[in-house]
């Protein structure tokens, strides 16, 4: 190994000197006229090596820490959260009698409707993406290994993960697919899993979201995208994965005040995903135009 080194490093400083340093040298030579020194050039080059060499083993050594670093956080953080989450699913019927009894006495049965229309748009919410990150992840799958892209099952999962995040999620899940489809299928692979990549998400915007959100949570596409840009302005990644979740809540907080304390009549669903809901109304399926109070 260390013949093969020293027959490496050999090699460079002939090509360097050869096409590099007497080139230039001759260059020199022929616009003033003057003999020039080629080893000026030589002892520029082997200093700015050696700078250039410490500064690149210490940016890599900065890198490489934050890298571990990033990756620690990032397992602390997911296990964290499945801790959380598996002590509320435990102490679900708990923690609901606990908030039920904040409110006094004759205030409860308001209190009720209210955490019936939170809970009908935001369980609407999460069940409606978690159905539109699975469907993603499987159309992903079956595209890429139509076309023969290497790592179809890592990167659909990737991709389906990543449309938790509307919008920045198929931006986010969209380039590793095409970085791996161009170096292994070329320029014709990799526009033809960009072609697929944008297929699906024109169903995803004209059929899943407004099937899925339109129907259950009722959220239009434009409230969803001035959610995310809000939360991502103001809170990075984070804000963009909650901001769905709290627009629903805010507008369901909103509904309550407009329908029982105002006192408007529920309207007719209308737009999105009412063409669903009519079709579940013939078929004599579950009806979803008005929260109810009590949890779903």
């Amino acid at each position: 190994l260390r013949a093969e080194s020293d027959e490496e490093a050999k090699g460079l400083e002939i090509f360097t000197e050869r096409w590099v340093i007497a080139p230039v040298a001759r260059q020199i030579e022929n616009v003033t006229g003057e003999h020039f020194d080629p080893g000026v050039i030589r002892d520029f080059v082997a200093e700015r090596s050696r700078q250039h060499g410490a500064e690149l083993a210490a940016k890599a050594a900065a890198w490489t820490r934050g890298g571990v670093l990033a990756v620690a956080g990032s397992v602390y953080e997911f296990f964290l959260i499945l801790m959380i989450a598996a002590f509320l699913v435990i102490d679900r019927k708990r923690i609901a009698r606990f908030f039920a009894n904040l409110p006094p006495p004759e205030m409860r049965a308001g209190w009720d409707r209210l955490v019936g229309y939170v809970d009908r748009g935001l369980a609407g919410v999460i069940r409606g993406q978690l159905v539109i990150c699975v469907v993603n992840g499987l159309l992903t799958w079956v595209g890429l290994l139509i076309l023969g892209v290497p790592y179809a099952t890592l990167l659909a999962f990737v991709a389906g993960v990543l449309s938790l995040i509307p919008v920045f999620g198929t931006i986010a899940s969209s380039i590793p697919i095409v970085l791996v489809a161009l170096a292994t299928g070329g320029i014709g692979t990799g526009l033809l899993a960009l072609g697929w990549i944008f297929l699906i998400h024109i169903l995803e915007a004209n059929v899943f979201n407004p099937l899925i959100m339109g129907t259950s949570a009722e959220l239009h596409p434009v409230l969803i995208v001035f959610a995310l840009l809000a939360g991502e302005h103001a809170f990075g990644v984070w804000g963009a994965l909650l901001a769905v979740p709290t627009a629903s809540i805010l507008i369901s907080v909103f509904k309550y005040y407009r329908h029982e304390v105002l006192g408007v009549p529920t309207e007719e669903p209308h737009g999105h995903g009412k063409w669903f809901r009519d079709l579940m109304k013939r078929r004599g399926g579950p009806q979803t135009d008005t929260p109810a109070g009590g949890s779903t």
